[in-house]
């Protein structure tokens, strides 16, 4: 989630977030809906937004532990996700086997690649893609 995560609009100047379409919006949902780690990633200062501000199907997004990455302290940030991923995965193992790790791999890996995506195209910073 970048600074403007929220209040990113579309060609219309639709909020995109308010798009039962948005396809952000529609991974966040899938993985809340199947119980699906999700971790928020916090850019540049970024917050984490209240449930008030979502729709009510990502809302529960505002009770995951976030993660702050900032360009300034990159490699240590990106190891604290690792680190946190990795934390993720061991509880998820431990708790039902390990049919739901590569399921939980790949949307935490979709939604931070997908929102530093959008972060980058919509910022047109590329120093966050050389991880």
């Amino acid at each position: 989630m970048g600074p403007n995560w929220l209040s990113a609009k579309d060609e219309d100047g639709h909020r995109r977030l308010d798009q039962p379409d948005d396809y952000v919006r529609v991974e966040i949902a899938a993985a809340l809906n199947r119980d699906i780690p999700v971790i928020p990633v916090l850019i540049d200062g970024a917050r984490v937004p209240k449930a008030r501000e979502l729709p009510n199907d990502i809302a529960a997004l505002t009770r995951r532990h976030a993660v702050e990455v900032r360009n300034s302290h990159f490699r240590r940030d990106a190891d604290g996700l690792t680190e946190q991923i990795r934390e993720v995965l061991k509880l998820k193992r431990t708790a039902s086997g390990c049919k739901f790790i590569a399921p939980a791999v790949a949307v935490i890996a979709l939604v931070v690649l997908g929102l530093i995506g959008a972060y980058e195209k919509r910022n047109g910073f590329a120093a966050l893609a050389t991880f």
